[in-house]
């Protein structure tokens, strides 16, 4: 039996790089809008765990920095 991969959540990086597989003509614009529909999903979820998981990140899925 094959072992299953791991689903790990989308970055900016990683759909940067997979529309410029594909040959999007504006790759990193095409990430972005995708990011902050993902990014917007995941912090209205029912499920807690996963709101506060994503409430610390900014529009694009980045983990914000603090300000000190």
């Amino acid at each position: 039996m094959k072992k299953d991969k791991k689903i790990i959540d989308p970055t900016l990086r990683s759909m940067t790089a997979f529309y410029k597989k594909k040959g999007f003509k504006r790759p990193s614009a095409h990430a972005k809008q995708y990011m902050l529909g993902y990014t917007a999903a995941k912090k209205g979820s029912v499920d807690i765990k996963t709101v506060k998981k994503w409430s610390n990140r900014d529009k694009y899925g980045r983990i914000k920095k603090s300000k000190k």
